[in-house]
């Protein structure tokens, strides 16, 4: 009675009236809580467990000393508040949880309590020091994580806790270091520390916790490199980001079992490893670091990959667009482009505004010569302009030299020219553009592009003095002897100043039949005209001919005799400089090499290539100087991956031949998407890559690669069979897109009669056999002689002539009795329901806005007609389209329903979409996990918008698609169209996403942007539901923007 009265004061003390199964749960209603009540365990009379997880609890936890044979406590995940009761006298206690609740006060000391195995009080309000529990040597679970507990170090006595599995001490003020003596508790599967004030470096005996599944050091100061994990093969979550880790990241490559990996904001740096072989990873954070180099191929199961905010440069691989489970990715703030069509589509759909943010260098150069010393570059500017910057112009005269950067640079990122100075005259140059963009806010690194491809220009050439006239004759060595009545200069005559060019001799030669001066004009007037003697004196070696040097040389042009004397006057020209060069050959080599495991073709324009991946290499010598543009074609089995090779010339196919080029053409073999899914409870092995799938998991296999699976049912199931593309081995060639799916079913379970009689005249009740509980009808509570009563068998009682004991019990002594089961299996024809997909998680949603819509095909594939029942969504946040509520599906035919997420708060949000179906072998009703999160609303001011530029309107929500009776109805948001006047005079076009649907979409929308913005949507008058989806709106038949497809 006394344990009885302390189950009501829980319920009184915790407002028992509103918990959540308040009209079922029996509480306070019967007065047998051991039987009737929820939640309630009981062992000999005594309770032995309380179960009221989730159950809208509040209030505080009233006295509960007087069960002493508790066992477990749950009462987590509810509003209790107060602080926690004694139980110091529960000496049975094994499992306590009472996390996500208000509990304030200390931790009490509970290290009396030895048989002690789980104490989870995460995420209350609980104060002071964590008592010393060493003495708890069973203890597996311990969080305590989540509570504004007294700053302190790591207690020393957790070392004791040697059978600990998991610990939990994040966000709890812990200070110091990691202490090393963590390194002993080798049993740990889980270690969270997050978000608390630990310093210092990731220690080394981190690699002795070989069994950690979850490892989360984040929002700590720790520093120092990344250590060595490779040993910690069962990891499935690393989560080391908000720190200060510098260096590389590690080679994560024996880390098959890892779901999530994140190392975000840190300074880490280098390139990313190779991660494609981690074929479970699925969110992939390495956002604010300060990575460089390119993005390498990546797992083909991502569905989060965050890369922002780092150095990362070159092209995007063209594999990214094969990740087709991706849900989020951020690419912003880097040095990113793409050149495949299919890629950059794959990148608007997945984020419109990835190339808004990156630093690229311009396109689009032009190089105008100006004059001898000067050339003028242009070009296209970059779309991001904001945050400043400029563009930084280099040049060389020869372009396998570094080239030399410009005086200066542009004032910002919106010019769209420069002009080089202090060049020579005639001289071919090369150019090439860099931008440059600050760290600011938002970016924590300076962020250098890579060079522009290069352009060429030749300065201008100085005018050439006159060249003599060769049929002049070569003048009678006598008239080479100066006239004698030409006067001598007079010695107060100034000397002409060396600056001054001397004259053109073409022009200066005076003519013999001119008269000679009278000196009494030619004198200068000494008041104007006298120099400094000692500098006006003319040198007497120089003003008398030699007439040993009189003689003109017959190699030098005779200056015609008729030109006028030179003004002695006039300043001689500097002599032009002579630039000697190597002329360079007609021709240059250019060579083509093959690497990757697939299979192609490289030809050339102009023609010259021509050679597949078969031969090493092939070679062809263009004109020197002159544009080669090289094409990759792969073979039916091959996909082209790039091109490598000089600087930026090979990365588009296109060289200029200014010297021997390599460039280096990678195919790879095609690979598919195998898709493997699995009915009831079991797993699929796929020995040929050595990993195991559960629900459903998806792989991209090289073609025609040969698979195999294996299906391990779980205890109480069996595999029944495959359905899909696989045989009745498990087997598959991957030659193309497959899906295989194995089958399990539960074990029919056995069911005989049994009548126990009564010897004496007492009630007894039929408790049950073994350990096990049994279905008992007309038996319990009788004092009649004989009664009957009916035994359903456990799952591991499959067995034919099973024996089991059968336990009748009075006040006094129980009474054994043992039966025989007999099992008996027929086979039956049933329908059997595939679900495509078995889950969904629709990601991150702004609240208010609109997920794309999800579409679930229901199949039967059994042998029966399967019929459905009434579908339902409880969650009003997840919208059900319906069109397979009570349909009859016969065998191999199918249904669909659409599922779109709109969140209405912030916060992860789930529900369950409930499927009723007739098969026998399933439960009743079949479930649709969901799940979602809604974001906050963030408000963005638009920008106005460039015309010139490619966007010509925003969409502020995703697609949305809504099936109709008159077909599929697509939804948008057109936003800022006011700003624009292109928005307010252009027709709008849907085109359908694929090609070959066999009912495209390819219909004009009579009506402008404008006037869509009040009625933003365009129906598919169609059926094919297969086919629908927006790819792109057009304006007078040109493409001017993607939006998120609907599918």
């Amino acid at each position: 009675m006394a344990e009885c009265n302390t189950l009501i004061n829980l319920y009184n003390n915790t407002d028992g009236g509103h918990w959540s199964d308040n009209s079922s749960n029996n509480w306070n209603v019967t007065d047998t809580p051991c039987t009737d009540w929820a939640g309630i365990m009981c062992s000999e009379r005594h309770v032995i467990s309380i179960n009221r997880r989730e159950q809208n609890l509040s209030g505080s936890i009233p006295d509960l000393s007087v069960l002493t044979g508790l066992q477990y406590l749950y009462l987590s995940d509810n509003q209790l508040s107060g602080p926690i009761s004694d139980l110091s006298t529960l000496t049975q206690l094994q499992e306590i949880e009472l996390h996500n609740n208000q509990l304030t006060g200390s931790i009490p000391d509970w290290s009396m309590l030895t048989q002690l195995k789980k104490i989870e009080l995460y995420n209350n309000q609980l104060t002071g020091a964590i008592p010393d529990l060493g003495k708890l040597a069973d203890l597996e679970i311990l969080t305590l994580g989540a509570n504004p507990l007294t700053a302190g170090l790591i207690s020393d006595w957790i070392s004791k806790l040697t059978h600990l599995k998991s610990l939990d001490l994040s966000h709890c003020q812990r200070t110091g270091t990691i202490p090393d003596f963590l390194g002993t508790l080798t049993q740990l599967e889980w270690l969270s520390l997050n978000k608390n004030q630990l310093t210092g470096s990731i220690p080394n005996w981190i690699n002795n916790l070989k069994l950690l599944q979850t490892l989360l050091l984040a929002d700590n100061q720790l520093t120092g490199s990344i250590p060595d994990l490779s040993t910690l093969i069962n990891l499935q979550t690393l989560d080391l980001s908000v720190n200060q880790l510098s260096g590389s990241i590690p080679n994560l490559s024996t880390l098959s079992n890892l779901q999530t990996l994140d190392l975000s904001a840190n300074q880490l740096s280098g390139s990313i490893p190779n991660l494609s072989t981690l074929s479970n990873l699925q969110k992939l954070y390495l956002g604010i670091n300060r990575l460089s180099g390119t993005i390498p191929d990546l797992s083909a199961s991502l569905q989060f990959l965050d890369l922002s905010v780092n150095q990362l440069g070159g092209f995007i691989p063209v594999s990214l667009s094969t990740l087709t489970d991706l849900k989020e990715l951020t690419l912003d703030y880097n040095r990113l482009t793409a050149q495949d069509p299919k890629l950059i589509d794959f990148l608007i759909n997945q984020n419109r505004n990835w190339a808004d943010t990156q630093t690229i260098p311009p396109t689009d150069l032009q190089a105008t010569p100006l004059s001898e010393n000067s050339v003028q570059i242009s070009w296209t500017p970059i779309l991001y302009t904001d945050d400043g910057g400029y563009y930084q112009v280099k040049y060389a005269a020869d372009p396998d030299q570094p080239y030399i950067p410009a005086a200066t640079t542009t004032a910002d990122k919106n010019a769209t020219s420069y002009v080089v100075t202090g060049l020579s005259p005639g001289t071919l140059y090369y150019f090439v553009v860099e931008t440059f963009t600050p760290a600011h806010d938002l970016q924590q690194n300076d962020l250098t592009s890579d060079l522009s491809i290069g352009i060429s220009a030749t300065t201008k050439v100085l005018p050439n003095p006159s060249t003599p006239d060769p049929s002049t004759p070569t003048p009678d060595p006598s008239t080479t002897t100066p006239n004698p009545s030409t006067p001598t200069p007079d010695p107060s005559t100034p000397t002409p100043d060396p600056s001054t060019p001397t004259p053109d001799p073409s022009t200066s030669t005076p003519d013999p039949s001119t008269k000679t001066p009278d000196p009494s004009t030619t004198t200068p007037d000494p008041s104007t005209t006298t120099p400094d003697p000692s500098t006006t004196t003319p040198d007497p070696s120089t003003t008398t001919p030699d007439p040993s040097t009189t003689t003109p040389d017959p190699s030098i042009t005779t200056p015609d005799p008729s030109t006028k004397t030179p003004d002695p006057l006039t300043k001689t020209p500097d002599p032009i400089p002579i630039i000697s060069t190597t002329p360079l050959p007609q021709t240059m080599n250019l060579t083509v090499r093959f690497i990757g495991n697939g299979h192609g073709r490289v030809t050339s324009n102009p023609s010259g290539i021509n050679c597949n991946s078969s031969e090493p290499k092939c070679s062809y010598f263009p004109n020197t100087t002159s544009w080669v543009t090289l094409i990759a074609t792969p073979e039916f089995d091959s996909e082209f991956a790039g091109w490598d090779g000089y600087q930026s010339d090979c990365n588009d196919g296109k060289v200029f031949m200014s010297d021997n080029r390599s460039c280096t053409a990678h195919f790879n073999l095609l690979r598919f998407p195998l898709t493997v899914t699995t009915v009831g409870k079991g797993k699929v092995n796929i020995t040929s890559i050595g990993v195991e799938c559960r629900d459903q998991c998806r792989y991209l296999v090289d073609m025609n690669t040969k698979m195999i699976l294996t299906a391990v049912p779980e205890v109480d199931w069996q595999f029944e069979s495959w359905q899909g593309n696989c045989d009745q081995n498990g087997q598959v060639t991957v030659n193309k897109e497959k899906q295989c799916q194995a089958v399990f079913v539960k074990v029919t379970q056995s069911t005989t009669g049994v009548t126990p009689t009564n010897t004496s005249n007492t009630s007894s009740k039929l408790i049950g056999y073994g350990n096990q509980p049994i279905l008992v009808d007309n038996c319990s509570n009788q004092t009649s002689s004989n009664c009957s009563a009916t035994i359903t068998s456990p799952p591991f009682l499959r067995e034919s002539n099973t024996t089991v004991p059968i336990i009748l019990t009075d006040e006094l002594q129980p009474i054994t009795e043992t039966i025989t089961l007999t099992e008996n299996r027929s086979t039956v024809a049933v329908p059997h329901l595939l679900i495509n997909p078995a889950s969904y998680d629709f990601g991150n949603i702004t609240v208010g806005n609109t997920s794309s819509a999800q579409v679930f095909t229901l199949t039967n594939i059994g042998e029966a007609n399967l019929q459905l029942g009434q579908l339902t969504l409880p969650n009003q946040e997840f919208i059900l389209t319906d069109a397979c509520s009570n349909q009859t599906l016969s065998t191999g035919n199918h249904c669909s329903v659409i599922v779109i997420f709109q969140p209405q708060s912030v916060g992860m949000k789930i529900a369950d979409l409930a499927i009723p179906t007739n098969n026998p072998k399933q439960d009743t009703i079949t479930v649709i996990p969901l799940k979602g999160r809604g974001n906050a609303i963030v408000t963005v001011n638009p920008k106005a918008i460039n015309s010139s530029r490619p966007l010509l309107v925003t969409f502020s929500s995703p697609l949305t698609a809504v099936i109709t009776s008159k077909g599929v109805e697509l939804n948008w948001e057109i936003a800022v169209t006011d700003s624009n006047p292109i928005a307010a005079t252009h027709l709008w076009r849907a085109k359908s996403v694929n090609g070959d649907c066999p009912q495209d979409i390819n219909q004009y929308d009579q009506r402008t942007a404008l006037e869509l913005k009040n009625e933003p949507h365009l129906d598919y008058q169609g059926t094919d539901t297969a086919c629908y989806g927006l790819q792109t709106i057009e304006y007078n038949g040109k493409i001017s923007w993607y939006i998120t497809p609907a599918r």
